[in-house]
């Protein structure tokens, strides 16, 4: 339980799962919209509910992950540039070459920068809350902002708030998860709420910080999902590229069969 700076191995296993999980659910996606396979189409919808649980996790560990760098700023810049590249690339790019659907407005990369950004700029602020109440509040502010873009706040039905109509035909709110008739954007991970499972990362980090750690945590179990976790941005770059190009390819064999 001591501490170590030595790397948590444990948080790149499960971060590696979240991301082998990301990959099936893509690939279970891409190939009932593009094979139109009635198998791809019952598995998506059998994974489609636990979806963003493996989501969560990957930014859970994220904010962990932040709290344990001392270089937020200049990550956070540079996976908003990505994010931005990415958001260029789904909207006018792929456009032009025949893709459609593919426009990704604020996805997950856009949301892991602008969350290590905020937590950079006010994590002077974040120290100063005690890291109990830090994360209960999270907890709190996430499941009562769970339904805003369906235009509900609360708690439970009899505990709820109506976002104003209005707000939803400002186009420029769909960060925050408002958004207007229409919109679409093929990955979604607006602020609300998924930010504040960032920011619950980053109170639960200081414990790790601290090296309130197991010592099996610095220890290698699953190395396919430890290698996984420890490239998870350069896999979330291509694995959607690599997977469109093999259904083309089995595409492309079925039709000369």
């Amino acid at each position: 339980m001591a501490y170590s700076k030595k790397r948590i191995l444990l948080l790149d296993e499960v971060r590696g799962f979240a991301v082998f999980c990301m990959i099936i659910y893509h690939a279970l996606f891409l190939s009932y919209q593009l094979l139109d396979t009635g198998w791809a189409y019952e598995a998506f919808k059998f994974f489609e509910p636990i979806q963003p649980l493996f989501a969560s996790i990957f930014i859970f560990i994220s904010g962990i992950c932040s709290r344990l760098s001392q270089k937020n700023t200049a990550r956070g810049i540079k996976l908003l540039i990505l994010a931005l590249s990415l958001t260029f690339i789904s909207v006018v790019l792929l456009p032009s070459f025949g893709f459609e659907n593919t426009q990704i407005y604020f996805g997950i990369l856009h949301l892991l920068a602008c969350s290590i950004l905020l937590f950079s700029l006010f994590r002077k602020g974040f120290d100063k809350i005690p890291a109990i109440l830090g994360a209960t509040l999270c907890i709190l502010i996430a499941f009562i902002t769970r339904d805003i873009s369906y235009g509900r706040i609360g708690l439970w039905d009899d505990l709820i708030l109506r976002v104003p109509y209005k707000w939803y035909a400002i186009e420029w709110l769909f960060p925050i998860g408002i958004f207007p008739h229409g919109f679409f954007s093929a990955d979604y991970f607006p602020l609300l709420p998924w930010s504040f499972v960032f920011f619950f990362g980053t109170f639960v980090g200081i414990s790790i910080k601290n090296g309130r750690v197991p010592s099996f945590a610095y220890k290698s179990h699953f190395k396919f999902c430890e290698k996984l976790g420890q490239n998870a941005l350069l896999i979330y770059i291509v694995h959607i590229p690599v997977i469109y190009i093999l259904l083309f390819a089995i595409q492309w064999i079925s039709t000369q069969v």
